[in-house]
């Protein structure tokens, strides 16, 4: 059993992570179980950002093509903030 005790702002924070895998228990929670939580976040961006709960049509390649579209959008916003936070570093490092 692996536990990690955090405090916080919204107070007590336990985990308890019962696991039958050989190691440091460090490295588990952080390597294994923290990965964990990042993949279920992307998959939460999918649902949320791509609308992938709205598969309201009646035939497969409607939503295929409605998630293509989404996807496309998603994509294009996600390079465009890239860009756009490379271009303020660089107007912050040229600054005075």
């Amino acid at each position: 059993m692996i536990t990690r005790l955090e405090y916080g702002a919204q107070g007590n924070n336990p985990r308890f992570i019962v696991t039958n895998l050989p190691g440091d228990p460090t490295e588990l929670y952080e390597q294994l179980y923290c990965q964990r939580g990042e993949a279920e976040n992307r998959i939460k961006e999918v649902q949320l950002d791509l609308f992938g709960t709205r598969a309201s049509c009646h035939r497969f390649l409607a939503n295929q093509f409605r998630l293509l579209l989404a996807a496309l959008a998603c994509t294009l916003m996600q390079r465009l903030r890239a860009l756009f936070a490379l271009a303020s570093a660089r107007l912050v490092a040229l600054s005075p």
